[in-house]
């Protein structure tokens, strides 16, 4: 099993759960626990903002490998200076960054933790696949488009939200890495594993109403029928049935009350 410690570098804007982290249930990985980077030296690249930007190689003086051997997981808000989001730095380092991906997450209900495990799946499997997260080889697994697939490029920060929320891996990853020697199991454990991935019901959802509206009125309209004559049924039956049970009452009951 990977065994993967989370550092937080500088001051997140968003705050991360770390108990649902760390009891994340895997058969592939396992998280360890958290340390923290809070003084980060300012960035030397001139982007022309106000925000920090950094190029990855940054990071090799900043976060160093874990003497126990442990994938250090590096979780900052800054910006890479290629937009992209995650990078591996090193063999035993990687770094993911939330710069404006958080909002897009949390607009669609997906929450931070999610996307981090997803991550932390990519990195995972390019390990088991491969040896080491740090090997050219891992480019095969990448595609442009948009699949849902653990390992879309997603060029478009706003496609994240397609494969974070219950990823797969589509059928053409499937046969590059069964074409590698990994452990056995590994690949349906993989499957399984990610499809626990998704947002709780109620936020799909609110996910889909927000999607469907006129749809989700209609249902609502009909529902609030279905309902309401569900009701009258169930009452007339009730009232029949007491009638039969009990004959002698109808008697008392007036057909007619006094004027």
């Amino acid at each position: 099993m990977i065994t993967f410690r989370i550092t937080l570098l500088g001051n997140l804007k968003q705050k991360l759960d770390r108990k649902e982290l760390l009891k994340h249930d895997s058969k592939i990985f396992r998280i360890s626990g958290f340390s923290e980077i809070l003084n980060i030296p300012p960035s030397r690249l001139d982007h022309g903002t106000l925000d920090n930007v950094y190029d990855p190689n940054d990071f090799l003086e900043i976060v160093t490998p874990s003497e126990t051997g442990e994938i250090v997981i590096g979780i900052m808000n800054y910006k890479f200076s290629d937009n992209f989001y995650m990078h591996r730095i090193n063999t035993n380092v990687g770094i993911i960054s939330l710069y404006e991906i958080d909002f897009t997450l949390l607009n669609a209900g997906i929450s931070i933790e999610r996307f981090i495990l997803k991550c932390i799946y990519e990195i995972a499997t390019y390990i088991e696949v491969y040896g080491t997260m740090n090997s050219d080889q891992i480019y095969e697994l990448h595609h442009r488009d948009t699949r849902g697939c653990l390992f879309d490029l997603n060029g478009d920060q706003k496609d994240v939200v397609y494969n974070t929320d219950e990823p797969i891996i589509c059928n053409e990853c499937l046969g590059k890495i069964a074409a590698r020697q990994t452990k056995e199991g590994f690949i349906s454990t993989l499957q399984h594993e990610l499809k626990k991935l998704k947002r709780p019901f109620f936020l799909r959802v609110e996910s889909w109403i927000k999607s469907h509206p006129f749809m989700a009125i209609a249902i609502s309209i009909a529902m609030g029928i279905a309902t309401n004559i569900i009701y009258d049924i169930g009452k007339l039956t009730a009232i029949k049935i007491y009638h039969i049970r009990y004959p002698e009452q109808q008697q008392c009951i007036p057909k007619k009350f006094p004027q």
